[in-house]
């Protein structure tokens, strides 16, 4: 571990490091792929650390469907194939539908709301443009979940099971689109259903809406197809 690593341990919490490092050796540097085992031992002595809190950050990574534990075997880097890919993205999009079409009927949102997705939204397009990071991905799918995250809030405790299952099933959504975001093709898609649902929320049309996530279904098989 480095110096600049190691301090950032010794002044934030162990666990929390450990979730970042791991996601950032399955996402960013790939030196752990689908299926591949994680070996606490190997973490502990790499990152000169005990093995709690790296126990305890696989845990938090198995409640985000990052990684499983199988008995007597230990934990694995999760696999998702273009099925769960096309299935997972299918359901986020009719139950985020679900959720704007709640929000735009009670209009419990204003211009501030609109201002905010629209920013996130021009930062993916930064991102997107951006040329030889070896981060850009990742970046684009964390700013994507912020994005969606940020519609989840909007409805505030309007709609609670839908926005409860969608936030579980973000988890699942993370670990599928790291498969799938590395083309810029993909990113622009992403970026222009983006713009769909903010023109719909801004002029409150639910017919607007409910094209826009009928076209949001059916881009998963136009990205999996290219």
């Amino acid at each position: 571990m480095g110096s600049s690593e190691l301090k950032q341990v010794r002044t934030g919490n162990l666990k929390d490091f450990v979730v970042r490092h791991l996601k950032e050796e399955i996402f960013v540097e790939k030196n752990l792929l689908p299926g591949s085992r994680i070996s606490e031992r190997k973490y502990s002595e790499s990152l000169n650390i005990s093995r709690a809190p790296i126990r305890e950050a696989l845990k938090e990574l198995q409640e985000q469907g990052i990684v499983s534990a199988i008995s007597y075997k230990g934990w694995f880097v999760a696999e998702y194939d273009e099925a769960d890919y096309i299935e997972i993205s299918r359901l986020r999009s009719l139950l985020e539908y679900n959720l704007m079409e709640c929000l735009i009927t009670l209009g419990r949102y204003g211009e501030r709301e609109i201002q905010r997705l629209m920013a996130l939204n021009s930062e993916l397009k930064q991102i997107a443009a951006e040329s030889g990071s070896d981060h850009k991905a990742m970046r684009f799918i964390d700013k994507e979940m912020e994005f969606h995250k940020q519609l989840l809030d909007m409805t505030g405790k309007k709609c609670k099971w839908t926005n409860k299952i969608l936030t579980n099933l973000n988890y699942q959504i993370y670990c599928t689109f790291d498969r799938w975001f590395f083309k810029e093709s993909q990113m622009k898609k992403s970026i222009i259903g983006h713009e769909l649902i903010i023109e719909a929320l801004q002029k409150k049309d639910i017919d607007k809406l409910e094209v826009t996530y009928e076209i949001e279904v059916d881009k998963e098989h136009v990205i999996l197809s290219e």
